[in-house]
């Protein structure tokens, strides 16, 4: 039995993803984007986690889609691209839904679709080697994954128009700078830093960091006025929970707060 090209893992509010074809560097074939749109249905209702962690196999995170099974497939490769993009493109979709931080946890190589992905994510860690490229001109094609939508909100416009024509890679602590990754470790120190971010972000409410994702997702659509209705909302929204009180609660008493396990998917 082939083993599947995605797996995911639950422990303490951490769910993790982890990209599982290590022979390939993680690069999407027709069956990983069948995973992906199977996933994308699901991951939107996972109740208990608390952040979600992208994560890849083997040496790299992902080297974007399988370019040889395109070519293995040149005399039908535009219903055969579509099928694969609409899959990856369902899981993107799913991710910007899903009520939890997503965490990149990214090594190796992050290039084409991978480094789409990557923009996609809300934070992201990078081991110092990570190599960031978007590929997709030296193929002849137009970016996917989501890359002309998140890229230019991370990095602005003129930037991310030099991504994507000119550069053709670039060095993890440049991304960092730039605004595309928030923190670079050393190679050794990644696995660790990533759980204890991971850890971090598990603890706080649940509910709370389904509404500060939310606002964040929306603010580039809202004016101010929009903005600050919308924060007011969330707040008031917020305070009706449980952990509101619980917080509340823990800082007249000096003591840490203990959130409710579960969360709500985004409305």
């Amino acid at each position: 039995m082939a083993q599947p090209r995605i797996r995911r893992e639950s422990s303490r509010g951490i769910t993790s993803i982890t990209f599982n074809r290590p022979e390939a560097m993680n690069g999407i074939d027709l069956a990983m984007a069948r995973e992906m749109r199977i996933l994308a249905h699901s991951i939107c209702d996972d109740s208990s986690a608390r952040v979600l962690v992208l994560r890849g196999a083997g040496n790299a995170f992902m080297a974007g889609g399988d370019v040889r099974a395109f070519a293995d497939n040149l005399g039908q490769v535009q219903p055969f691209a579509r099928e694969i993009i609409s899959g990856f493109h369902a899981f993107i979709e799913a991710l910007a839904r899903a009520p939890q931080p997503v965490l990149a946890s990214i090594h190796g190589a992050a290039a084409g679709a991978g480094l789409s992905l990557v923009a996609a994510c809300d934070l992201v860690i990078a081991a110092q080697s990570t190599k960031l490229a978007f590929a997709y001109k030296g193929l002849g094609v137009s970016p996917d994954g989501g890359a002309t939508f998140f890229l230019p909100r991370a990095v602005g416009a003129k930037r991310a128009a030099e991504l994507l024509l000119v550069r053709d890679s670039f060095a993890a602590d440049e991304a960092r700078q730039i605004g595309l990754v928030n923190w670079v470790v050393p190679d050794e120190a990644l696995e660790a830093e990533t759980l204890r971010i991971a850890e971090k972000i598990a603890a706080n409410s649940g509910t709370a960091n389904r509404v500060t994702k939310r606002l964040l997702r929306r603010s580039p659509e809202m004016s101010l006025l929009q903005q600050l209705a919308a924060e007011e909302d969330g707040f008031v929204e917020c305070a009706g929970h449980q952990d509101f009180s619980e917080g509340v609660g823990a800082f007249l008493n000096r003591r840490r707060p203990v959130f409710a396990q579960a969360i709500e998917a985004v409305p």
